[in-house]
């Protein structure tokens, strides 16, 4: 925005009734423009927090999906049931962990 101040007659030029927004129309123009800016600034930095904050939070929402797929593979390999966290039954000649650990390595083989 382009604006042309004259010190001699105290007007700014270019902000129309911007310059009156939210202030006391006594507000000297210069003062009401220091004003805004400072606002614009602040609101600036607000923005950024915020776009921040989401980065962060995606980033807290991926850790925390990896997390409960470990667990519940850990849950999975010491024979429990990740969902009703039940002791999963064994099948006969094999011990629950060893079965249940060849089964998820079946499952999250690369050729598979």
């Amino acid at each position: 925005m382009c604006l042309v101040f004259n010190i001699l007659s105290c007007r700014v030029y270019g902000l129309g009734s911007l310059q009156y927004v939210d202030a006391e129309p006594k507000e000297s123009p210069a003062a009401s423009v220091r004003r805004n800016v400072g606002v614009d600034g602040r609101l600036t930095t607000v923005e950024g927090v915020v776009t921040g904050l989401k980065d962060d939070v995606s980033g807290l929402k991926d850790d925390v999906s990896g997390l409960k797929q470990t667990i519940d593979l850990l849950l999975k390999m010491n024979g429990v049931d990740p969902i009703t966290r039940q002791p999963i039954p064994r099948e006969s000649g094999a011990s629950a962990p060893s079965l249940i650990l060849a089964k998820n390595l079946n499952q999250h083989s690369p050729t598979h």
